[in-house]
């Protein structure tokens, strides 16, 4: 039997060839790996129009070759149950190209699809979708795709490991205006913390068609043995996705929070915002648009109220179980008490994603560099202050393990390099922390 890969070769050099197509659909059910028995029927013999049953006398006769699609099914489920999601998506692909009513490829590839995050395209499969004969269970997780539910709840644990929970130097004398120098007490510098944190909240689907136009409130508890990272956040947003033309999709959207720290700190935030998303060929890219006004007090009690403007663009692209995403933004941020602290500056950034280089795991890899330059001088020091900050981090999903059904664990570690004109400012800091992707119930 010819591979796939031969069908293609034979395909683009234009070699004349007929295909016999088969199709074996099982009559046993089932609900995620195999879905249950489709009343699809094999398909006939499809004939590719430049090949002629009766070759001219003389001529060459035109090759057959036979694809057993019941076999292409089979590799499809394999893949899926390897987690290798987007091979899966092309087997399934090729047998609804010769078989497009099949109700089998068409409910398993909407699954693949759904586990990839690229729901509305499951959606899109599933609307016309016939359910006669097919068992509850299967029209329940269907209808959920198809139409979700409106109401759905997260939750999302985390341990925290941090290297320098004060994101301070770990220098002990620090030069001022070039003078020798700072001594810093012992608990102001860097030094190891660990700690737990949680988020806990609930987004409200407030049109069905619409998965983007939603509202969320929630809130984010973090607990540290170093007593000053202690906080808790109240935060809350609206949202509001509509279609413009044939590729453009806008997402308008207001959000708030609240943010107290141990030390009776607090911050409140509003803000509003626009984002555009549209495809440049294979590329998905974006550009969004913020504006948040921020008051509340810092060290000593002193009122800390500022604006932050931020334009900022993304590229998604994939290829062969690879992810791309690349970002960047330009920013702005105003003090109002702190005229020190007026700055602007602009950050990039890249990840890659692996999906099928692990069976039991998914990993992403990237970094980020952000660089912040500041108006006056500095209070104290008598120098303009400049920042270099270098961050990159290794974050790994395991899909092979749930909680409850639903939670997929995740590890994570980050590195972050911060260098300044003020080297107070200045340090070195690793975080590990074990999270779940966000359990929806």
């Amino acid at each position: 039997m010819a591979s796939i890969s031969r069908f293609h070769i034979a395909r683009f050099i234009f070699i004349p060839a007929t295909l016999f197509l088969c199709l074996a659909i099982p009559t046993a059910a089932a609900q995620d790996t195999a879905p249950p028995a489709a009343q699809d029927q094999a398909p006939p013999a499809a004939q590719d129009p430049a090949a002629p049953d009766d070759a001219p006398p003389g001529e060459r006769q035109p090759r057959r070759i036979q694809i057993d699609l019941a076999q292409v099914l089979a590799q499809a489920r394999a893949a899926a149950r390897d987690g290798k999601l987007r091979e899966a998506v092309r087997l399934y692909q090729l047998i609804l190209r010769f078989m497009p009513n099949s109700r089998v490829a068409r409910i398993e590839l909407s699954f693949a699809l759904t586990r990839l995050g690229e729901r509305d395209r499951a959606a899109r499969l599933l609307r016309d979708v016939d359910k006669d004969g097919l068992p509850p269970e299967l029209i329940a997780t269907i209808d959920r795709i198809v139409g979700p539910d409106r109401l759905n709840f997260f939750l999302i644990p985390e341990i925290i490991i941090d290297s320098n929970i004060n994101g301070q130097t770990k220098k002990s004398e620090i030069p001022v205006g070039g003078v020798c120098c700072l001594t810093l007490q012992e608990d102001a510098k860097g030094r190891a913390a660990y700690g737990y944190g949680v988020t806990l909240g609930a987004t409200y689907r407030l049109l069905d068609a619409a998965p983007r136009t939603s509202l969320t409130l929630g809130t984010r508890v973090q607990d540290v043995n170093a007593r000053q990272d202690d906080k808790i956040d109240l935060f809350g947003s609206l949202s509001f996705a509509f279609q413009g033309g044939q590729k453009f999709v806008f997402t308008p959207s207001l959000s708030g929070a609240y943010r107290t720290r141990a030390d009776a700190e607090y911050e409140r935030e509003h803000a509003g915002g626009l984002s555009i998303g549209f495809p440049i060929g294979p590329v998905r890219a974006g550009l969004s648009g913020r504006y948040r006004m921020v008051e509340g007090t810092g060290d000593f009690k002193n009122r800390r109220d500022r604006r932050r403007s931020e334009v900022n663009g993304s590229f998604h692209y994939g290829f062969s179980g690879v992810g791309l995403r690349l970002d960047g933004g330009l920013f702005r941020e105003d003090w109002d008490q702190m005229e020190t602290q007026d700055n602007d500056g602009y950050k990039t950034g890249l990840d890659i994603t692996f999906v099928d280089m692990l069976s039991w795991a998914m990993p992403t890899i990237g970094g980020s560099f952000t660089r912040t330059d500041y108006e006056n001088e500095a209070a104290f020091f008598g120098v303009r202050r400049h920042d270099r900050d270098y961050e990159g981090h290794i974050d790994l999903e395991l899909r092979d393990f749930k909680l409850f059904g639903r939670a997929t664990p995740t590890l994570t570690y980050r590195y972050r390099h911060e260098t300044s004109t003020i080297p107070l400012v200045e340090y070195d800091k690793h975080e590990f922390s074990v999270g779940f992707k966000a359990i929806t119930f």
